[in-house]
């Protein structure tokens, strides 16, 4: 699943931070014209005419690698961000700033900037990866992706540790775009790293999966299971690995076995259900069709005998009853007898009442679930409960807003 952001934005004040001290030297140590009228300006907030002078003094050469008018300089253009770009993730006055603070970091041999140019660095670079935040969760990847590599580069300037948060936000967002390449180079950064994050495994193996690294895909799958034992993402694509690998039925045979030592495991009872699942939906067969579903619905109710409350067995079982009632509903021709069109949707109306308590059970555990109540809404639909189905589709439209 998608990661949601929130981002503690803190804020310096530059006037507190830098008055007596900047007023100091350049005046006291007898700081260029230029550079002390851009002060004063910047001082009355008269931004633009300020920017003009520090220009002028940063174009000069008797001043433009003096620190304190790269100092003056950040400041400045840091307020014409503040106050007139900030809406603009691509501003130009941010750059100026962050430009002069490397500037400014590189000439100041002495340190007698040091703190202005780290308060100045941090407002930011914190401003860089707050702008990259809206696109990311609205899933505009390819601007969320931009803005986080700027952020990343520009934090290179003072911050040797990697970022593992956004260096993620990264790759998943290339993840998004199929930028394969470009998402396992952050990926692969971040997992060196311990990031706790299932879907970084899921996004690996998939990825290699398109490479045709099949043994890349089955390294990450099975480091994934072993942090990640409870995780159905994790779980279908080591399946669909096996699948595809022919190995399917091998798969079948260990988790047996293992079940056979540990009847209660309710992670080997979920992974074995999952390939009944993947058999139900790939066999052609009507009759080993039905007999693997029994198999299936029989697995997650041995799971449920062991923990009734479980969110995610309740709701597979609920499902693959729904969805068998929809397959016979689906599969009517337009030549069949009324008379058997009666009894088939009789039996989906049982089908539709039997799937019923363990939808609704699944929804009383994980009431904010999407995929739950949409199960829930499409049952209401089915059995004609008109006033069930509005509340739950009033829940969708809530917690997609």
């Amino acid at each position: 699943m998608k990661p949601t952001l929130y981002l503690n934005f803190e804020k310096i004040n530059s006037k507190v931070i830098t008055l007596a001290f900047l007023l100091y030297n350049c005046f006291v140590f007898g700081q260029s014209t230029k550079t002390n009228e851009a002060y004063v300006l910047f001082q009355k907030k008269d931004y633009l005419k300020a920017a003009k002078a520090i220009d002028e003094a940063a174009a000069n050469p008797e001043t433009e690698n003096d620190p304190k008018t790269l100092c003056v300089k950040g400041f400045i253009y840091k307020d014409i961000y503040k106050t007139s770009e900030i809406e603009n993730p691509e501003s130009p006055a941010r750059i100026k700033a962050l430009d002069a603070v490397a500037k400014g970091i590189s000439v100041d041999t002495k340190g007698e900037f040091t703190k202005n140019y780290k308060d100045l660095f941090w407002y930011l670079v914190k401003s860089m990866k707050k702008d990259a935040v809206a696109p990311f969760n609205s899933q505009e990847y390819a601007v969320a992706l931009k803005l986080y590599q700027n952020y990343l580069e520009a934090r290179k300037l003072m911050v040797t540790e990697i970022d593992t948060s956004v260096t993620f936000y990264c790759g998943y967002s290339a993840y998004q775009l199929k930028k394969d390449d470009i998402a396992i180079n952050y990926l692969n950064k971040v997992v060196r790293f311990n990031y706790d994050d299932s879907y970084l495994y899921f996004m690996l193996a998939d990825l290699y999966a398109r490479k045709k690294d099949n043994q890349s895909r089955k390294k990450y799958l099975d480091e994934g299971l072993r942090l990640y034992p409870k995780d159905r993402n994790l779980a279908i694509a080591s399946i669909q690995y096996f699948e595809e690998t022919g190995n399917l039925k091998e798969l079948e045979n260990k988790l047996q076995s293992s079940i056979k030592n540990s009847p209660k495991d309710i992670d080997l009872l979920l992974k074995l259900a999952l390939i009944f699942e993947k058999q139900v939906e790939s066999e052609k067969d009507t009759v080993k069709k039905n007999k693997v579903f029994v198999k299936a619905i029989e697995t997650y109710q041995k799971v449920l005998d062991i923990e009734p409350n479980h969110a995610n067995a309740n709701y597979n079982m609920g499902i693959m009853i729904y969805n068998l009632a929809v397959d016979k509903i689906t599969q009517l021709e337009f030549t069949i007898d009324f008379t058997e069109i009666d009894k088939i949707q009789e039996d989906c109306k049982v089908l539709f009442k039997r799937s019923l308590p363990f939808m609704e059970k699944a929804y009383t555990i994980d009431p904010t679930n999407k995929d739950i109540l949409t199960g829930l809404s499409g049952i209401y639909y089915s059995l004609d409960d008109s006033e069930k189905l509005k509340t739950i589709q009033a829940l969708l439209e809530k917690y997609k807003k």
